[in-house]
């Protein structure tokens, strides 16, 4: 995909593509952008993502909730701020991300 425009290209990934199978999205990746995906590569990326599954899991199992435990006060956020931030910036982001700004090449 190429920034409309701009000259600068980029690769579209959908977030439960990369969650459902996040070497296939990697795999994916290197192949727009010309490197190859090695065999010493792909085993480097499956010990990492076994490691973050088992690290994932440990979280899971002391009670933290799926995502880690994460919420906007972690980040000194509130829910009503978000949606009130979006509100007044416009942020309209997945209904036509691809129609303001991506086109394919």
């Amino acid at each position: 995909l190429e920034a409309k425009g701009s000259g600068v290209t980029a690769h579209h990934v959908k977030y439960n593509e990369l969650i459902d199978d996040p070497k296939e999205q990697v795999r994916r990746l290197y192949d727009s952008i010309g490197l190859e995906f090695t065999d010493e590569y792909s085993k480097l990326l499956d010990a990492y993502l076994a490691k973050d599954k088992a690290e994932r899991s440990k979280i899971q199992q002391k009670g933290s909730k799926a995502h880690g435990g994460y919420s906007p006060a972690t980040f000194g956020l509130t829910e009503e701020g978000i949606l009130e931030r979006d509100e007044k910036e416009g942020i309209a982001l997945g209904r036509d991300y691809e129609a303001r700004f991506l086109k394919t090449i």
